[in-house]
């Protein structure tokens, strides 16, 4: 197999790539509005920020894709103007609310990771823990000390791949409105301290 290589940016002709896997690992996340990853592709493709996210390739083929989002931006940057204008209200209302709901205000000295996707053919290949230690390391590059995420409690192998990262659950949401969002009726924040 050829190496990973890891790429702090995403090209144009990988954004359709990207987001089929970010789809398939979050489509259960996004039930609301959306049916497939070519609504997400339309709707949020002119509101990329392709340099705030980190990608892992072999050769040209996407394996994977972190995504973050700091104090001075995030990868998703989705204006309601946009939303409105691509959907009917009574469609854009319900995506307007779960990505209301799903987005979070960051401290300027914290690094969140919004989104981590691998395809399911490179799953079990030490992708994830590769895009991790490169979101880390760009972290530190940025003066951030503290790394943060937010984790469904039913996704099990995503939590231990965090623990055994370092990071520790710092806060834990549960309702109804958790769960008509994300399907699942528990989310964990979760938390790690970086060492300069």
């Amino acid at each position: 197999m050829n190496q990973v290589r890891i790429l702090h940016s995403l090209e144009e002709q990988h954004v359709r790539s990207a987001i089929a896997i970010f789809w398939e690992a979050f489509a259960e996340k996004f039930h609301i509005g959306f049916s497939n990853a070519d609504q997400v592709y339309r709707l949020f493709h002119d509101s990329l920020n392709r340099d705030n996210c980190i990608v892992a390739f072999r050769d040209d083929e996407l394996l994977g894709i972190l995504t973050h989002h700091t104090a001075q931006g995030e990868f998703f940057d989705l204006r309601v103007g946009a939303l409105f204008g691509r959907f009917w209200p009574w469609r854009a209302l319900p995506i307007a609310l779960n990505l209301l709901f799903l987005s979070e205000s960051v401290t300027p000295d914290e690094f969140n990771v919004s989104s981590i996707s691998v395809s399911a053919e490179s799953r079990g290949l030490g992708v994830g823990t590769k895009l991790m230690n490169a979101a880390e390391e760009l972290a530190r590059e940025r003066g951030k000390n503290l790394m943060s995420l937010d984790v469904a409690g039913h996704n099990n192998d995503a939590r231990r791949l965090y623990e055994r990262l370092g990071y520790r659950v710092t806060a834990t949401s549960r309702g109804r409105l958790i769960r008509w969002v994300t399907r699942d009726p528990v989310v964990h924040h979760m938390e790690k301290p970086l060492a300069p």
